[in-house]
């Protein structure tokens, strides 16, 4: 019998950004727990996908109508405010581009939208009862919270090592959705430098790199494929919060080429080869590197573990706000 039920507030439980994905893994590994209930909830209608107990329910409301032990927070430019409830409240803090990057992040007044976001969270940040992070990197850029906790992310439950090669030929491979920050010019001009006899396959919805092969977006139960076959997973971002596609590629036994900044590091460990995002020519040895490298495959962190740590998390601020 559970002896904690936690309400996950998701305003849009259909996105597909990792952020909304990442509540959707942990919320479904806690549900799957013995020891704690979930409901989800949600001005949306459709919360089909996640496979919880859901409602049409604010935060208040949970707490009211549902009588959840704690609230967990997706978004903290949510226009709800945490303060308000009797129960603790508990943010995931995905990243600070708006406070490191805005200019990467963001189309027209990207130094407007950034101050602007930056004034509402320093606001609502000690509205919060506890705060998690996915990385350390990010938690030690900013504002320390009483009960705060780093809990990696696990790697995606739609990820298969064991899934078939993807092509016969050799290839190397970019996983994203395009933006600024994921160095598209450095992507190419890395490829071009690297002496490979490899191509390059990109798969993510916005790219249109010249001799490359552009797949758009590509289907979860087709990701694992992709990743096995290739040889290196090139992601050189100038910023990432996480990087998902880091432990994705890595689980399926593939090397990847990273970034010296922010999270990559960390999330990578000895698994990646690091590299200079604004150096050519270091991206190409990197993936000269990677591509004569074998990660021995296997998913080392699964969401059931995330869910093990944030369980004890939830506990510890109960407990402390009793």
């Amino acid at each position: 019998m559970s002896d904690l039920t936690v309400g996950m507030w998701c305003t849009n439980p259909s996105s597909q950004a990792a952020p909304t994905r990442c509540m959707q893994w942990l919320a479904e590994a806690l549900d799957r727990r013995d020891d704690v209930d979930v409901i989800l909830g949600s001005p949306s209608i459709n919360r089909k996908s996640w496979e919880v107990r859901s409602a049409d329910a604010s935060p208040r409301e949970l707490e009211s109508d549902f009588d959840v032990d704690l609230v967990h927070w997706n978004n903290m430019m949510d226009t709800t405010i945490p303060s308000r409830l009797d129960v603790p409240a508990v943010l995931t803090y995905h990243g600070d581009v708006q406070w490191s990057e805005p200019h990467l992040n963001y189309g027209r007044f990207p130094r407007v939208r950034s101050v602007k976001e930056r004034l509402v969270e320093s606001v609502k940040w000690r509205m919060f009862d506890g705060i998690h992070y996915a990385s350390r990197d990010v938690s030690e850029r900013m504002w320390n919270n009483r009960h705060q906790v780093v809990i990696p992310h696990g790697v995606p439950p739609h990820i298969n090592p064991d899934a078939p090669e993807a092509y016969p030929d050799q290839y190397v491979v970019h996983v994203s959705a395009r933006s600024p920050r994921k160095n598209p010019d450095g992507i190419r001009d890395g490829f071009n430098a690297a002496d490979v006899p490899h191509d390059l396959v990109v798969a993510g919805s916005g790219w249109n790199l010249p001799n490359a092969e552009n797949l758009g977006y590509v289907p979860d139960d087709e990701l694992s494929s992709l990743y096995v076959g290739a040889d290196a997973l090139v992601f050189p971002s100038y910023h990432e919060c996480f990087g998902l596609p880091v432990i994705e590629a890595i689980a399926c036994g593939t090397t990847p080429v990273i970034s010296d900044r922010y999270s990559l590091p960390e999330v990578a460990g000895d698994e990646g080869v690091v590299v200079d995002p604004d150096d050519p020519e270091d991206i190409g040895r990197g993936i000269e590197e990677a591509v004569e490298m074998d990660t021995e495959p296997g998913i080392r962190r699964t969401w059931d573990d995330v869910a093990a740590e944030m369980s004890e998390f939830y506990r510890d601020i109960t407990r402390s706000s009793t």
